[in-house]
């Protein structure tokens, strides 16, 4: 004869067994479910850093050629143009908290530009007379393509223009001339050593392409067609000035 305890242990014994059978067939599910979407999570970020490039280039529009890796991009931003010269427009613009003039050069221009750079990057023309050079950059926007130098912004402008509207007097007037005397010295002149400097002609001197700083002193600036000189040679046929 079975005893009432034994029938209530077995009783309690039945229920507990069903009651992990019914946690086991909820959880195993759900802990199935997790390892698979963990496992796809990790399987998709694997993927994702192996081929970025290939999607990064596929983005990208096919027509646009990247800037040469001698050229940074700054941040700028063309305010409005100040001045058209022979080779180009020049612009006043915006560089971070700096006012800064970037002459824009078209690509049928190029030779132009080549020079200017090639002056200002390899010839030493720091001077306080000589127009402060900030940078080159290329832009390129399909067949159409733009060369940017990019330079110190006087607000005064060309001397052309400021004595169109300004009356000098003498103290003003000898500053200007001194002033211009000295840069074009400092061209004319070769300068030796670790900083080497060589002879450049400007050709191309004129009251619009000498522009007047805050002090009402000049320096000179579009080194368009300048050229530079070997040590000793003879500059045979070249002529100082470009004749019009």
């Amino acid at each position: 004869m079975t005893s009432p305890i034994s029938t209530t242990r077995d009783s309690s014994t039945t229920t507990k067994n069903k009651t992990i059978h019914t946690l086991l067939y909820s959880v195993v599910p759900i802990f199935g479910l997790a390892v698979v979407l963990v496992f796809g999570f990790f399987i998709y970020h694997r993927h994702k850093s192996t081929f970025p490039t290939r999607v990064r280039r596929e983005e990208e529009p096919l027509h646009v050629i990247p800037p040469s890796p001698e050229l940074s991009v700054r941040p700028i931003q063309l305010v409005e143009v100040i001045s058209q010269g022979q080779f180009g427009t020049v612009w006043k613009a915006n560089y971070l908290e700096d006012e800064v003039a970037v002459k824009v050069f078209p690509s049928s221009h190029k030779s132009a530009w080549v020079c200017e750079k090639d002056i200002y990057t390899s010839c030493n023309m720091k001077h306080e007379n000589i127009l402060k050079f900030v940078g080159l950059e290329k832009h390129t926007d399909g067949l159409y393509s733009e060369l940017w130098l990019i330079t110190e912004y006087q607000e005064n402008g060309s001397l052309a223009d400021y004595l169109k509207s300004h009356v000098l007097n003498w103290p003003e007037l000898c500053c200007m001339a001194g002033s211009m005397a000295s840069g074009l010295s400092y061209l004319h002149t070769e300068v030796p050593g670790a900083y080497f400097k060589p002879v450049i002609a400007h050709r191309d001197f004129k009251s619009k392409n000498i522009l007047v700083k805050k002090d009402l002193s000049c320096c000179l600036s579009d080194f368009g067609l300048a050229m530079k000189f070997q040590s000793g040679g003879d500059p045979g046929e070249t002529h100082g000035q470009v004749l019009y």
